[in-house]
C-alpha cells in the first residue's frame, strides 16, 4: 500500500514538475490528485489558546503614505489577488503571523522601502486550527488510524515547507487543491510553520467568515526597512504607531528617534 501510494505521490511531483506545466498537464494533475487523496484524513485539528494571542500582517506601502483604513490593510485590491500557499487566485484568505518578526520577514520588503504593520486580536478565547505539519508538533501527537494518512498528511506538510518562485505559482497546486476541495470542515483557519523565517514561527490562514466577526483591532505601526543583507535578516525603523480608529481612519502618532529593530528568523529561536 505504501510503496504504491508513494509511487502516485512521485507521479504528482513529476507532472508538477515537468519543464511545460500546460492545461493538459493540469488536468492529469488533478485527476491523479483526487484520486490519491479520496476519502483522506490527513490533517488534524488543533486548539490554540488565544486570550493572549496577537497576530499579526504586513503590507507594503504602494504609496508614500501609510495605509489609513483596516480593509486596506486585510487584503489587497481585487486585481492584485494572487494564488498563495491555501488560495486561489481571487480568492480571500487573511495571511498572518504569530510575532512581528515573522509576519516583516513573510513579506520581507525591500530595503528603503515603508511597511505598515496590523496587529489584531480574536473575540474567542480558543482557536480551531487545521495544522500543516507543524515543527513544535511531534509525529506521535498526530494520531492518525491509517497508514495512507500519515503518508499524505507529510506530503502536505513538505508542501506546505517549500519556497515557490513568483515565477511559478503553480506550484502551489497541491496546498491550494488540498485547502479547497479536501481539508475537513469545522476549522477556523490554517496554521503552519513560516517558510521565509526557517521554520521559527507559525503563520495562520483565517477564513473571511470568521475574521470578519472575530477581529479586535490591536495597533498598526509604520516602519521603514533598511540595512537589508537577506530575506530573513534586516532592520526596521518606527516611523509611526496608531492605537485607535476614529471615523474609519487609524489615528497615527509619530514616533521620534527610533534607533532600529533588528529582524532576523534567528530571533524566533531567542
Amino acid at each position: 500500500m505504501s510503496t504504491i501510494l508513494k509511487r502516485k505521490l512521485n507521479k504528482l511531483d513529476s507532472l508538477l514538475n515537468s519543464s511545460t506545466f500546460s492545461i493538459e498537464t493540469l488536468k492529469k494533475y488533478q485527476s491523479l490528485y483526487n484520486r490519491v487523496f479520496k476519502n483522506a484524513k490527513c490533517s488534524g485539528y488543533l486548539s490554540v489558546d488565544v486570550v493572549d494571542a496577537t497576530f499579526h500582517r504586513v503590507r507594503i506601502w504602494e504609496e508614500e503614505r501609510p495605509w489609513n483604513t483596516i480593509e486596506e490593510l486585510w487584503y489587497p485590491p481585487n486585481n492584485l489577488f494572487l494564488p498563495g500557499r491555501l488560495n486561489n487566485p481571487n480568492q480571500r484568505l487573511l495571511y498572518s503571523s504569530e510575532n512581528e518578526n515573522t509576519a516583516l520577514i513573510e513579506k520581507s520588503p525591500p530595503n528603503n522601502s515603508k511597511a505598515t504593520i496590523l496587529s489584531f486580536k480574536l473575540k474567542n478565547e480558543k482557536l480551531i486550527c487545521l495544522e500543516l505539519g507543524l515543527s513544535s508538533l511531534k509525529d506521535e501527537q498526530r494520531k492518525f488510524k491509517k497508514q495512507k494518512d500519515r503518508i499524505l498528511h507529510n506530503y502536505i506538510s513538505k508542501k506546505c515547507k517549500e519556497i515557490v518562485p513568483e515565477d511559478k505559482p503553480h506550484l502551489y497546486i497541491p496546498t491550494i487543491t488540498y485547502a479547497n476541495g479536501f481539508a475537513p470542515a469545522g476549522f477556523e483557519a490554517f496554521a503552519y510553520d513560516s517558510v521565509p523565517a526557517k521554520f521559527t514561527g507559525t503563520n495562520y490562514a483565517f477564513e473571511p467568515e470568521y475574521i470578519k466577526h472575530n477581529f479586535i483591532f490591536e495597533a498598526a505601526r509604520n516602519v521603514k526597512i533598511v540595512n537589508k543583507k537577506a530575506r530573513d535578516d534586516f532592520k526596521v525603523i518606527c516611523l509611526s504607531q496608531g492605537n485607535k480608529i476614529e471615523n474609519g481612519k487609524i489615528i497615527y502618532t509619530d514616533i521620534e528617534g527610533c534607533q532600529s529593530h533588528e529582524i532576523s528568523s534567528l530571533m524566533n529561536l531567542e
